[in-house]
Formats: structure tokens, C-alpha cells, sequence
């Protein structure tokens, strides 16, 4: 090789150095930079309480889960905005998280209105979401197109329908009224309800409807007729409103509720209601006297950094960090939308809340195993059922739900 060809290798090879260093250097930046998680929560309004429980649950999950808090020496950061219990404000904040923070993957928020709101925000920037409340479609959007939202918990529908059943399965009861704000996650649950009651033989005799944020339910109580049960959603601070005036009018009908409201199933906000809960039948997504020793090691952390005992949404948190930890796993640090969606949609994982699949009949809804708790005399959530259910998405076309009962 002559004087000349030398020279040529030797300006190629110089080239190719000069063109690879930066493309390295990029590749070490992006090893490095961190993986950022949006918390759009509820931290002030009337379900405040659910969503700071939700974000300790998932502060813990980050602590124990992920050592020094990285993956794969990146770092996990949980960035978190107040939802605040509204609509309008989880919009503002959820683009905030997207478009300002570019979190990869957001979880919340958990009012109803919120949760659907940000849906289709959430699918036009293609943005993977874990819910971390039973969660159901928009009736507005084409059910057979893809979406980013996982329904984590199962649908609302689908969970207050499980209670409907067991209601007349296994309580016995033939007849009931229902009682329940008057927004779109209280049409949900209480019809849930009331077609899982309904196809059982079921009757529901009545539907009164209150506008949330009431601080005097008498004229709504003193309209409900007669029935074997009160099937009564009353969300956060309504709740604390409702049960004892429910008491103090003397109104005999057991109170079944198709989910907690986030109370009845929370230790401090239990203790709140104190005799007033007592006997209360609840659907919950998640109770600290679940009797596993994955769950045990779980409260017993949590009340060291909280000095509290965690609630449903402690648990949920929790749960949701564990699936965030498997996804990455799946995906290998990949957190591109159609890599974290992809081992979303093919996850089989037993987490503290009870195992999470998603369905592929249904899109992006998982099968859920929603609890059933009865609030003793020591104001303690018992467990006192754990129906498994399995459903495919409901529409207004077909629901078909498979119940297996424990």
C-alpha cells in the first residue's frame, strides 16, 4: 500500500472517530437522563385525602422498589401536580406534566370527571396512563380504536356491578334504593350496581340524586322509600356529611356501598365516622388487613414513614409503582410510548393489591379482584369476600361479566 492510500485510511478512520464521539456522547447522556413519571393527583378538594394517600403509596413504592431510587443507573422521578378534585384543573396540570416536564408515563387523576376529561388528551399525544381508580371509557369516544389509558383496577361499571351481585347473591337483599352524587362517577358506580343487582333478580325501587358538595342531605334522605338496602355512593368529605346524618334520622336500611368513596375503607377517615360506619358492606380496591405477607411487609413499612396506617389509594399507589417497575423491566430502560404500551398491554404480574392482566378481548381494561369489607365495631374494613372477576368492557350493546366467588 502506497504513501498515498495511507493517508486516505488514516483521514477516513480520523472521520469516522469525530462523527462516532458525539453520537456516544449522546447515547451516554440519554443512559442518564431521567425517567420521569407524572403524578396527577387530587391534593385539595373533596377527594384530597385519596389522593395523598395515592402518592405516599407510591413514594414508598419508589423507595423500596427501586434502589437509590434509579433503574439501570437512571434516575426515577415522580413528578407530581394537584388535580384538585376537578376537571378543569387535572386538564391544566396534565398538559403541564406532558408538555413542560415530558414525563414518559402519568398516573391519575382520580375524580372521575378528570379521569375522563384527560383521556382523550392523553390518546391525541399518545402518552401511556395507569390508572390507579377503576376507570371507564368516555362514552363519547369509538370504543373499537386503540387508547393510551389502562384501567388498572377494572372498569368502575365493572366493579360496582360485582357489588350489585353480591348484594343479592350473597346478602340476600331483594330490593333496593339508591343514593348518590349527582356526577358522572356516581351514575357509573350506582349503575353498575344496579344492573349487576338487576340481572340477579334484583329490584331497584328508586334513584335520588344529590348535587356534591351538599351539607344537608335531609331532603334527599327523607325521599328514599322503603327497601331491603340503600345503595349509597357518597365520595370524600360527602361521605362525612352523609353518615351521620344518615343515622341521626333514625333510617334502619343497611348501607351497601358499590365502592368506598375513599372512606370507609380509610383508616382515618374511618375512625372519623367512628359508629356511624358500623355495618357499612364496601367494595374496595385495596384493605391493609389483607391477610399476605406481602402485604403485611407493606403496612408495616408504610406506618414507619408515615406513622399512619395506608388506605385503599396507599395500597393502589403502591401497587401501580410495582407495574411501573415491570414495565421498565420489560422493556429494558426503553421508555418510548409504543415500548412502554406494548409491555403494559402484555403484563401478568401479582401485585400488593392482587394480580393485574389485561383482558385482550377489551382493549386496555385489566381483570380486577375488587374487595368486599364489612366495617366492624373496632371501625375496622374486615374482608370479608374476594370475588375474582373477569369482564369485558361494558357498552350499552352488551355487559357480560364472569363471577367466580370465593
Amino acid at each position: 500500500m502506497n504513501v498515498k492510500c495511507h493517508r486516505l485510511l488514516w483521514f477516513v478512520v480520523v472521520v469516522l472517530i469525530i462523527i462516532a464521539i458525539p453520537f456516544s456522547a449522546c447515547k451516554a447522556q440519554a443512559q442518564k437522563e431521567p425517567i420521569k413519571i407524572g403524578l396527577c393527583m387530587d391534593q385539595t378538594g373533596f377527594i384530597a385525602f385519596a389522593g395523598l394517600e395515592g402518592i405516599k403509596g407510591m413514594q414508598l413504592g419508589l423507595e423500596d422498589l427501586f434502589p437509590g431510587g434509579q433503574f439501570k443507573g437512571r434516575p426515577v422521578k415522580l413528578i407530581i401536580e394537584d388535580a384538585a378534585s376537578d376537571a378543569g384543573p387535572s386538564m391544566d396540570k396534565m398538559k403541564k406534566l406532558v408538555e413542560g416536564d415530558k414525563v414518559c408515563l402519568v398516573i391519575g387523576p382520580i375524580n372521575g370527571g378528570g379521569s375522563q376529561a384527560t383521556f382523550h388528551y392523553l390518546n391525541s399525544v399518545n402518552i401511556p396512563r395507569l390508572d390507579i381508580q377503576p376507570a371507564d371509557i368516555p362514552h363519547d369516544f369509538d370504543r373499537t380504536k386503540p387508547y393510551t389509558s389502562y384501567a388498572v383496577r377494572g372498569s368502575t361499571t365493572g366493579m360496582a356491578y360485582t357489588m350489585g351481585a353480591y348484594t343479592y347473591e350473597k346478602l340476600g337483599y331483594k330490593t333496593a334504593v339508591v343514593h348518590t352524587a349527582d356526577f358522572i362517577a356516581g351514575y357509573l358506580f350506582t349503575g353498575g350496581f344496579k344492573k349487576g343487582f338487576e340481572d340477579r333478580g334484583g329490584k331497584v325501587l328508586q334513584e335520588v340524586f344529590y348535587p356534591p358538595g351538599t351539607h344537608d342531605m335531609t331532603p334527599y334522605f327523607i325521599k328514599l322509600q322503603q327497601a331491603d338496602c340503600v345503595c349509597a355512593w357518597w365520595p370524600g368529605h360527602d361521605g362525612l356529611v352523609a353518615f351521620p346524618q344518615y343515622k341521626s334520622l333514625g333510617i334502619k336500611m343497611p348501607i351497601v356501598q358499590p365502592e368506598d368513596g375513599g372512606l370507609t375503607a380509610s383508616p382515618p377517615a374511618l375512625k372519623e365516622l367512628g359508629d356511624n360506619a358500623v355495618g357499612c358492606v364496601t367494595a374496595s380496591i385495596y384493605s391493609y388487613m389483607l391477610d399476605t405477607p406481602k402485604n403485611k411487609a407493606f403496612v408495616e413499612k408504610y406506618q414507619k414513614k408515615f406513622n399512619e396506617i395506608p388506605g385503599p389509594f396507599s395500597g393502589a399507589g403502591y401497587a401501580n409503582m410495582e407495574m411501573v417497575l415491570a414495565v421498565l423491566k420489560a422493556t429494558k430502560g426503553d421508555t418510548s410510548p409504543a415500548a412502554l404500551m406494548k409491555a403494559i398491554r402484555g403484563l401478568k404480574i401479582d401485585t400488593l393489591t392482587g394480580p393485574v392482566a389485561f383482558t385482550q378481548s377489551n382493549n386496555n381494561v385489566s381483570t380486577c379482584t375488587p374487595m368486599v369489607l364489612k366495617i366492624n365495631e373496632k371501625y375496622e374494613p374486615v374482608v370479608v369476600n374476594l370475588p375474582v372477576v373477569t369482564e369485558a368492557w361494558p357498552t350499552k350493546e352488551t355487559q357480560k361479566y364472569d363471577i367466580k366467588w370465593q
